[in-house]
């Protein structure tokens, strides 16, 4: 293990360049050090030689943001939290708002998580993850209007983004606009076929209003699709998941429903699996795992961690 102490120990000096350069020298052996350990799964070790040199170096953006990445692996959200911050007050990375305002979400302060979001726009607004995330967190804090002008910013700026119309897509069921929200989509799946997130907002959908629209994949292509979508374990656990639910919808309205309580157990087990990774404890909703064939007890609202 590195030493603690010759951490504390070190400070960088003024002098000769030669021993400038023996500082910037043994700033680097130490750094890397820390990284190995963090490579080699002894997280625990790797944060005590991060903050031991930081004791004595507190103003080192890049050790802050490496102390920022082993608290993440240690599963410390405010502790990463608090080193992104510093980071970012000394000159850190632009784009470290995004993690700051997954985190302040994460941790329940919404209203953080969008001065976060709303500041990486501002910096970075040829980036869209800063749009998306903004964009995201709007809508589920029930600021439609806001949301819409991220998403049309989003347009605007990348026409070509797989994620503008499944947001424009979640918008419009929101607001009831069935039929938009159909197209929307039906765009969003054109553009990322493996979409299990706009598989099962399509399939959510109440059809009522769908008069006049083109006719959308009938019920077995998209169970099809659905349960190729939540067996492909290559995919993205969200897009697994969200098949899981959409095919254990479409089997319930076929009345198959011993197959539809297979599908939606699955979308448990693979939620439970996968916020298991991020440290997150799962409780599955006691009356949804009921073996009902009452879709309405079934989820509602897609899975997006």
């Amino acid at each position: 293990a590195v030493s603690l102490r010759r951490h504390r120990a070190h400070r960088p000096r003024s002098g000769t360049a030669r021993e400038v350069e023996r500082d910037v020298r043994t700033t680097s052996r130490i750094l890397h050090e820390a990284e190995d350990l963090l490579r080699a799964g002894n997280a625990p070790a790797a944060e005590q030689a991060v903050i031991g040199y930081l004791q004595g170096n507190p103003v080192d953006a890049s050790a802050l943001e490496q102390l920022a990445r082993i608290e993440r692996a240690l599963h410390r959200p405010h502790r990463e939290l608090w080193a992104l911050q510093r980071c970012l007050s000394i000159g850190g990375a632009d784009a470290l708002w995004l993690r700051v305002g997954a985190l302040r979400r994460q941790l329940d302060d919404t209203v953080g998580a969008e001065a976060a979001f709303e500041r990486a726009t501002r910096l970075l607004p040829d980036e869209a993850a800063g749009w998306r995330e903004l964009a995201r967190l709007r809508f589920s804090r029930g600021d439609h209007a806001g949301a819409r002008s991220a998403v049309e910013e989003m347009a605007r700026r990348f026409p070509n983004d797989m994620v503008t119309p499944l947001l424009s897509a979640h918008l419009h069921k929101a607001l009831g606009a069935t039929r938009a929200a159909r197209r929307d989509y039906l765009q969003a799946l054109e553009r990322r076929p493996d979409n299990g997130e706009a598989l099962f907002g399509l399939v959510d959908l109440d059809d009522a209003d769908a008069v006049a629209e083109p006719t959308p994949p009938d019920g077995e292509e998209l169970l099809r699709r659905a349960c190729r979508i939540a067996d492909d374990a290559a995919l993205p656990a969200a897009d697994r998941i969200n098949a899981a639910y959409a095919a254990a919808r479409l089997l319930d309205r076929q009345d198959r429903f011993e197959a539809a309580f297979d599908r939606f157990r699955m979308a448990n087990d693979l939620a439970r699996s996968d916020l298991a990774a991020m440290n997150v404890r799962y409780v599955p909703d006691d009356e949804a795992a009921r073996v009902d064939s009452t879709m309405a007890r079934y989820p509602t609202a897609v899975y997006q961690y």
